[in-house]
């Protein structure tokens, strides 16, 4: 099999990056989920938001601890989710319908309900991409509410850090929260770097006014953290944790403003890294990128090579490279008796990188009877970063059980799931034509003599 080292213009559905399927609002209530929605999407990401109002007198409930029973339906929905190879960014809020001081009054149970979250996610946590911080506020967007002061909002911030398993990203919904955490003013914030491994470095940002305006509907902000200033830190602890959130804001109004315009729009997003978006703002009839057509005039200097989707609309353009989008630009397989001996390129033409850790390994497939060996890799895909071509070189001892012959070579990279059929399914696809096997969950990479 020959392979095409060109980038297709096919839409990829991988773990933890893109147009996320957005799911509608989950009621936990006393008995249970109110709302039995079946996940959209079982193989992907998707994004999804849980009610709390049956556990706050405000809310219309009782003020109280989340029952088992609801627990129980959360585990049970991450359970369908993480046997389907799938993972699923996460918000929690005690409003869904736009009404402020729905918290419970009592502070101190907020956070009881995010240990209770805490101890399912744990359970589930290959179901887990991260989580959205929300929790107060109208639909849980951190404001209009009386806890977003630093009094209150430090300990929801460290709360939601320990809930989230594996070390996973939290993401706040302005830089106002990061302040608030790390005690720094915003000049400070403005130049930091978070220590790697820290909690401080686990949190992101989720920009619910993406391109609604200059300021994103007031994310940015000249006497807080500017536009430049949000981007240049994004650009710097990118690839740590994720950057997205949902286009935002009337058309009227957005198109007052050049935020949104492409030429401005796609340089920010492969400086801000941005993983994912929901909400279709961008392609509507007033502001549409489908009304733009992608290609040289759009490029800079430090792009990748783009030039597959000259000609695509600038709509096609953006979904595609949500997150990261690897290209094999260059591939060398050999056998030299029990060694196999790998090298090659990557590009990596999206915006962002793979933000948590995956399982990499090399599948070999006997030309003759088509059995397969499995040879794990000691290798960290998060490396592979946007706008950059990566050398990759492998030297391997074969398995002992491997007879000789002519071997087809793939390279699989994997979420960290419960199963080897949940791993095959949350597998990373490159973005070449023909070379993803569907059956292994890997991508073909070359043939190899095995003496």
């Amino acid at each position: 099999m020959k392979i095409n080292f060109s980038e297709s213009t096919e839409r990829l559905r991988n773990p933890e990056m893109g147009y996320p399927t957005f799911g509608s609002w989950q009621h936990m209530h006393k008995d249970g989920i109110g709302q039995k929605d079946k996940w959209p999407n079982l193989k992907g990401y998707t994004n999804q938001l849980y009610t709390l109002t049956a556990f706050t007198e405000n809310g219309g409930g009782k003020d109280m601890e989340i029952t088992d029973a609801a627990l129980d339906a959360l585990g049970e929905q991450l359970s369908v989710l993480e046997k389907a190879g799938g993972v699923s960014l996460l918000r929690f809020a005690y409003d869904c319908g736009g009404k402020r001081d729905m918290e419970p009054t009592d502070f101190s149970l907020i956070l009881t309900h995010l240990a209770q979250i805490g101890e399912v996610l744990k359970k589930h946590s290959c179901a887990v991409a991260g989580l959205e911080a929300g929790i107060i506020g109208i639909y849980g967007e951190m404001h209009t509410s009386n806890y977003c002061s630093a009094e209150y909002s430090k300990p929801i911030v460290q709360a939601l850090l320990d809930a989230c398993p594996d070390k996973k990203p939290v993401l706040l919904r302005t830089p106002a929260y990061l302040k608030n955490y790390t005690g720094m003013d915003y000049g400070e914030l403005a130049k930091w770097t978070p220590e790697e491994g820290s909690d401080a470095a686990r949190l992101g940002f989720y920009n619910d006014g993406y391109m609604g305006s200059d300021s994103d509907l007031g994310t940015w902000m000249e006497d807080t953290m500017t536009r430049k200033e949000g981007v240049d830190y994004m650009n710097r602890t990118g690839h740590r944790t994720f950057y997205g959130g949902e286009y935002s804001g009337a058309w009227w109004w957005t198109t007052r403003f050049h935020t949104w315009l492409p030429e401005n729009a796609i340089p920010e997003m492969y400086l801000s890294h941005v993983d994912y978006i929901r909400g279709n703002v961008f392609n509507d009839c007033h502001v549409s990128y489908s009304s733009f057509i992608y290609g040289p005039e759009y490029e800079r200097p430090w792009f990748p090579d783009n030039s597959a989707y000259y000609g695509e609309t600038c709509y096609k353009f953006i979904v595609d490279h949500l997150g990261y989008r690897f290209v094999l630009r260059d591939s060398f397989c050999a056998g030299n008796e029990r060694k196999l001996i790998l090298s090659g390129k990557v590009e990596n033409t999206g915006f962002s990188n793979v933000i948590n850790p995956k399982k990499s390994s090399i599948i070999l497939k006997s030309q003759e009877d088509c059995k397969t060996y499995r040879i794990p890799l000691d290798f960290d895909i998060r490396d592979w970063h946007s706008c950059k071509t990566t050398d990759y070189s492998f030297r391997l001892d074969v398995p002992e059980q491997t007879p000789k012959g002519r071997y087809d070579v793939y390279f699989a990279s994997t979420v960290y799931g419960i199963n080897e059929e949940a791993e095959r399914l949350g597998s990373i696809r490159f973005a070449n034509p023909d070379i993803f096997n569907e059956e292994l969950g890997a991508n073909y990479i070359g043939c190899a003599n095995i003496g």
